[in-house]
């Protein structure tokens, strides 16, 4: 094993344990499921290649054997997919063992001619960053001092448990005034001393943060050197002479980014040497020089990275590219005029699509460059292919310079929540003020001239949707735009991204799941993938009892109350109506069907218990479940409410939102 590719080992076995487990999960679903069968597909090929950058053919071998059973014409049997996972778990685990690899793979790996043998074993370091000790000291001082300050907030929190106790004993109070008085006294000198306390906590947390990035932030150069190496006997292996540089100076790009795109940028590599540069008879007939030319590069740019690969080959051919488009359905075949071919060459990033004819070790399984596509998107980049036909192919791609999280705009559609990142959002629009059409099951909108295709938020989730109502985000996707119809946007927030859990099952837009601030775990979709869906790829409305949402009026005249409610209820998955009195409310009760009503006592005009006495006065609304939430705690207060009808009676001073979320669901039939 050459010593320059030593620190690659601790980050393969990571990666590879990380598929081998999805390839277990997955491996006996592809009988049944064309999605597992999909990712163990890409498992595979993702594990290939970078099982081949290091040199290990044999393990390389066997994915290559994986992938030939699983896009073969045969049904694939789980038992012999299993029984190449637990090969390639035996070749790794030998590997992890410090042996080297499979002895098939040391007598198989190309040693640079550069690169110098050593008698003893090179020393790994199993993912060990080296740290300054001032950096360390500095870490250490400021967790001493967050600790501190945290502790002056928890006195605080006790303080507001302390006024809650207050708050309660005086609703009952007959000078309520006073109470409120000093209550709202007492309130704002507690957040003004809070505030104080909480702008040095987030100052220190800032500092931490970017020391940290500065720590990540690694040297792009060893590891494009290193590529370089690989592309090299690449070509060899091909029959092709290439001269390859590298350029990148002192270019930095977060370790994290640096990892997560060591199998994209190999693609792009590959895929340049594959199927870009021709072989030398070819490019003397063609005038070129040869041997040919292959640039890996980089630059910084104030918060951002530029990398790419370029080649001086034969380039994509744009009518080609067409031809596939249109076979595909991704391109109407009267369109192709009005479309410049800058924009048709990014088509190439579109989920399964690939010109090659022929299936070989190195690519051409069409499963590549739109991975490449997804990785960046999703670490919040862009990625654009450029070139001419016959002069050659540059992809770029454009990401963060470091990994500070994601920020994300978040989104409610049919008391749903959602996620998209905001780097991708590129405006609004009301779908009110919008020419809507619809084609093949296809909507779009048309504003400002423009037409636009758009999914609904509420389809995504497996529900219907309003027609004409909400607000239309407009996402970037890659070199095109998509539109998302939502209800409205919540707000941003500042996030980490996690893979979207395999327990959850498959989506076709879905890709990560995240927790908001308020703990809700929110699923966040990709805009490119958006951009790809068709409409028979859209989940189909579930119209089971028991996972369809439940529908919930509430009625209260304090606008805060009915906000509070309905967040509580949404978070829990609830659709939710709420309105200011019970007159609208019996308008709301006719117009649609219900599961649930929650409802104030205290009102203008008719009363919550008024309401829920005429509500079992009507035939159709007899049975409905009414929840009563009132500041009203006394016993007979509750008794008046079950008298009147209501099946349960909560105070709002002890109210939970689970106890409410329960409880609605449990009434609504929803559990």
């Amino acid at each position: 094993m050459s010593r320059g590719l030593d620190d690659l080992i601790p980050i393969f076995l990571a990666e590879a344990r990380e598929r081998l487990e999805a390839l277990r999960g997955h491996a006996g679903l592809v009988a049944d499921t064309p999605e597992a069968l999909e990712e163990v597909r890409r498992q595979l090929h993702g594990l290939k290649g970078a099982a081949r950058m290091l040199g290990l053919e044999n393990l390389a071998a066997l994915c290559h054997q994986g992938e030939d059973l699983v896009t073969g014409e045969l049904p694939v049997s789980p038992e012999d997919l299993l029984a190449i996972v637990d090969q390639l778990q035996a070749m790794t685990d030998e590997l992890a063992s410090g042996s080297g690899g499979t002895e098939g793979d040391r007598h198989a790996r190309t040693e640079p001619a550069a690169a110098p043998r050593s008698s003893r074993p090179a020393q790994r370091r199993e993912g060990v960053i080296g740290v300054p000790a001032r950096v360390l000291d500095e870490a250490t001082e400021r967790a001493i001092r967050l600790r501190l300050l945290t502790r002056a907030e928890s006195s605080g929190i006790e303080e507001i448990f302390d006024l809650s106790r207050f708050a309660e004993a005086g609703v009952a109070d007959r000078e309520p005034r006073q109470v409120l008085a000093t209550l709202a006294i007492s309130l704002r000198q507690l957040a003004m001393e809070l505030d104080r306390t909480h702008r040095p906590v987030l100052e220190l947390l800032r500092q931490h943060q970017e020391e940290l990035v500065r720590v990540h932030r690694q040297p792009l150069a060893p590891y494009l050197r290193r590529l370089e190496r690989h592309a090299v006997e690449l070509a060899d292996s091909l029959g092709k002479s290439v001269r390859v540089t590298v350029t990148c100076g002192s270019v930095t790009l977060d370790r994290r980014l640096m990892a997560a795109l060591e199998e994209p940028i190999l693609h792009l590599v590959r895929n340049a040497l594959d199927h870009g540069i021709e072989p030398p008879e070819e490019r003397k007939a063609a005038g070129k020089p040869v041997p040919g030319a292959l640039e890996i590069g980089a630059r910084g740019e104030g918060a951002l990275v530029y990398l790419w690969v370029r080649d001086d080959g034969r380039g994509l051919d744009p009518e080609r590219i067409a031809r596939r488009a249109v076979e595909l359905g991704l391109l109407e075949p009267e369109s192709r005029a009005s479309v410049p071919d800058a924009e048709l060459l990014n088509v190439v990033f579109r989920p399964g699509f690939s010109t090659a004819g022929t299936v070989t070790e190195i690519s051409g399984r069409g499963i590549g460059l739109d991975a490449v596509a997804a990785v960046v998107h999703r670490l919040g980049g862009r990625v654009r292919v450029m070139g001419a036909h016959g002069r050659g192919t540059t992809v770029e791609l454009q990401l963060p310079a470091v990994r500070r999280g994601e920020r994300v705009l978040v989104l409610a559609a049919g008391g749903m929540q959602a996620a998209v990142t905001a780097g991708h959002v590129q405006g609004f629009v009301q779908l009110s003020r919008c020419e809507l059409s619809s084609e093949d099951g296809t909507e779009a909108a048309t504003f400002q001239g423009r037409k636009l295709r758009f999914h609904r938020l509420t389809r995504l989730f497996g529900e219907g949707g309003g027609e004409g109502e909400g607000t239309l985000v407009l996402l970037s996707a890659g070199e095109s735009e998509v539109g998302l119809a939502v209800d409205r946007p919540l707000r941003e927030e500042d996030v980490m991204l996690r893979p979207f859990p395999a327990l959850a099952g498959s989506h076709p837009v879905f890709e990560s799941v995240t927790l908001l601030s308020s703990g809700l775990p929110v699923p966040v979709l990709s805009s490119r993938l958006l951009a790809a869906l068709r409409p028979g790829e859209i989940p189909a409305p579930d119209a089971s009892v028991g996972s369809r949402r439940l529908r919930i009026l509430v009625v209260d005249d304090s606008r805060v109350t009915r906000e509070m409610i309905r967040r509580v209820l949404e978070s829990g998955g609830c659709k939710v109506m709420a309105v200011r009195s019970a007159e609208e409310a019996l308008l709301r009760l006719r117009e649609q069907r219900w599961d649930c009503l929650v409802t104030d006592v205290e009102m203008p005009g008719i009363n919550g218990l008024e309401l829920t006495r005429k509500l079992r006065e009507i035939p159709e609304l007899r049975h409905l479940p009414v929840v009563v939430v009132s500041t009203r705690g006394l016993p007979e207060d509750r008794l008046a409410g079950l008298e009147a009808g209501a099946d349960a009676y909560l105070t709002k001073q002890g109210l939970t939102s689970r106890e409410l979320v329960q409880l609605v669901r449990r009434l609504g039939g929803g559990s």
